[in-house]
Formats: structure tokens, sequence, C-alpha cells
């Protein structure tokens, strides 16, 4: 396994500088994610040596670090499989590559570096597992960011600067635990490129889920792996800061889809579910109108197109990821 060598303390400094949040979040990170310039440089450091720490234990099949052993599907007779192997050369490049990405993790743990790198662990663990996180599929961005898909990401963010990710609900149905794989593949791949932005980091995302015309199918999809490897993405692997869940019209055995959906959520999502029932008017407000597809209330456009695009660019501009 190749590895570059180490910056300099100045270039380490400068590429510091150079991450720190934009104007309009300055304040904000300093209030609410306690971001300086020394918590940078100090959080970047000791991320980029637990990747590469994670690289090396990956890479000679797995021997234990921190707790974290690596699934045993990651492990051949012989030493690492090929999908640990992959994940151990993501994980360099990660290091070496995309200290953006990196900075996510400091930002969702708020600067204490401990909780950084156990859930960079984590993310390490799970590349390793699935090998299917390293090889983005133009297919599955298409089947479910395009124009039939079932999600949409929206232009302009939320009044509190969420990103927002509009869920048409009624798409879903007819759909099996593989359709749901590749929402969580797309998924996955689209959160990596908006992790890498300070929007993403700093506001955070939140979901619209505009359940109109929702069927009976559902409750099998929420109670199937699939749909637990999505909430574990999303609450363990990924530093994705949920700020939010908004439902509108919810049909009418959503308190059974809830019983359901809540067993693979923290407390912490379960309380940020808001339902709001045909109010689109109590949505656009808590929202923003441009937050809220027109389909919902509000005036923001879907554009299945520039959706897709979007995350094909974030794709494109992550270093330790195939091009699809």
């Amino acid at each position: 396994m190749e590895e570059m060598p180490l910056p300099t303390e100045a270039e380490l400094h400068a590429e510091a500088a150079a991450l720190a949040p934009p104007c309009s979040w300055q304040v904000r990170s300093w209030e609410e994610f306690n971001e300086t310039l020394e918590g940078r440089l100090s959080g970047l450091k000791a991320l980029r040596l637990t990747a590469r720490a994670e690289a090396y234990r990956l890479s000679q099949g797995g021997r234990q670090s921190k707790g974290l052993s690596t699934p045993a599907a990651c492990v051949g007779v012989n030493g690492p499989t090929t999908a640990a192997g992959a994940a151990a050369a993501a994980l360099m490049t990660m290091a070496d590559r995309d200290a953006p990405f990196l900075l996510a993790f400091l930002r969702h743990a708020k600067f204490d570096t401990d909780a950084a790198c156990a859930r960079l662990r984590h993310f390490a663990a799970f590349l390793a597992a699935n090998p299917w996180t390293l090889a983005p599929s133009a297919a599955a961005v298409d089947r479910v960011y395009g124009p039939a898909g079932p999600i949409d990401l929206l232009p302009r963010p939320a009044k509190g600067g969420e990103l927002v990710f509009a869920l048409i609900a009624k798409r879903v149905n007819g759909m099996t635990s593989a359709d749901l794989a590749y929402i969580n593949q797309a998924t996955f791949w689209a959160l990596v490129g908006v992790l890498r932005t300070p929007g993403g980091q700093l506001g955070g995302m939140c979901f619209v889920d505009d359940m109109d015309g929702l069927g009976f199918g559902i409750l099998k999809l929420i109670g199937s792996d699939q749909n637990r490897l999505g909430w574990q993405m999303l609450q363990t692997v990924l530093p994705v800061r949920l700020r939010g869940l908004h439902v509108l019209r919810q049909p009418a055995f959503f308190s059974l889809m809830w019983l359901i959906a809540k067993a693979v959520m923290s407390r912490k999502i379960r309380d940020r579910l808001e339902v709001y029932g045909n109010d689109t008017v109590a949505l656009v407000q808590a929202l923003g109108a441009d937050a809220v597809p027109v389909s919902c209330g509000g005036a923001a456009a879907v554009g299945p197109d520039a959706t897709v695009a979007a995350v094909f660019r974030g794709i494109a501009e992550t270093p330790w990821l195939e091009a699809p």
C-alpha cells in the first residue's frame, strides 16, 4: 500500500486556514461548534493518523484497533479480502487528499477529536463491509434521483441552513428490498458529496417526506435489513447532522409505521420528527418556501436533472470514490 509523504507543519497550517468556514457561517461555527484554527489543525492531524491506522489494520488482515474489529467477511484465509484492501486504499487517499471530508467528522463531533476519530473508525469498517460504497453506479443514482426516482435534493437550503432531501413516498409503492438497497447506495454517494461542503457540514440536512398515496407495502420495507442499514449509515457511520424529519400527508396507518420505524432510530432523531398532516402552510413556515417543493405548498422547483448532476459532481470531487 503506497503512502504519500506526511505534509509539513507549514502545509498543515495553511490547509487548516484554507478550510475556515465562509463568512456567512463563521459566527455559527464558533458559537455552535467551538471551531477555531487550532481545533481544525489538531483535529485534522488526529483524523489523518486514524485513517492511516485503519488503512494499515485492514491491509494487514484486520487486526483489532481501539476495540473495533474488522467484519469477518473482510478477512480471508490468507489475509484481507479484496474489499478490505480497497477500503484500506480509500482511507489512505482520504488521509492524504481529502481533508474537507475529514473535517466533516470534526464538525459533526463539535471538535471533540476522540468522538470524531471513533466515528471515522466505524466509517472505515462500513467501507470494508460494504464494497459498493467505493464504486458509484450511474444507474443507481439515476434510478433514485432521476426523473422517476423517489428523492430530490432541493437547490436551496431551509431557513436554518439545512440541505433538504425531498422524498416522494408514492414512488416507493411496489418497491422491494433490492430497490431500497439502491436508495441506500445512491444516498450514501449523495451524502458523501454534500458532506465535503461547508453547508452540508455546518447547516446539516433534513428530510421532507410527502406520504400522499403511500400504500401498505411500506410496512414490509420499514422492517427490512436494508432499512436498518440505511439508518445505521445515517446515525453511526456518516458524519451527518440530521436536523429534521418532516412528514406531510401521512396515511391513516402512520402510527403503525412509526411504531416499526422508530425501533432503529436514536432518541435524538425520534425527537426531531414533525408531522403536519395536510397543513402545507405550517411546513412552509418551518422551512421556508424555497426549501419546500411546489407539490408540498412551497416554491422549490424540483429538478431531477440538476439533482443527478449535483450527485455526480460530488462523486467526481471525492478522490477516494471510483468514477461511475
